[in-house]
């Protein structure tokens, strides 16, 4: 049984909180590692789940920027990004990665 203190989104802070995480984050897509860093930070706000941002230097794959784009109140102006799976090159995802 864990002993971890299980985290309450609607306990988070508002304004968010954004702190650099100790924890050594990898995203692997199809077996493939696209993003390798201990260098990330998590933010914390109210009632969405933990968001964890990573450099653009852990990427391994290009981004093609899209014309997608959103507004938050805290984080000012999103801007999208679309990616080729590196297993399907043909295959496009859409708007899945953003940077403020």
């Amino acid at each position: 049984m864990s002993t971890a203190k299980k985290l309450n989104p609607r306990s988070f802070p508002r304004p968010p909180l954004c702190e650099r995480t100790p924890r050594h984050l990898q995203v692997v897509w199809n077996g493939t590692v696209i993003a390798d860093t201990k260098e990330a930070y998590w933010v914390l706000e109210t009632h969405h789940p933990p968001t964890y941002y990573l450099p653009p230097s852990s990427l391994n794959i290009p981004l093609a920027k899209s014309a997608h784009s959103s507004y938050c109140e805290w984080k000012g102006m999103a801007t999208y990004h679309n990616l080729a799976n590196p297993a399907k090159p043909s295959e496009l995802i859409k708007n899945r990665i953003w940077s403020y």
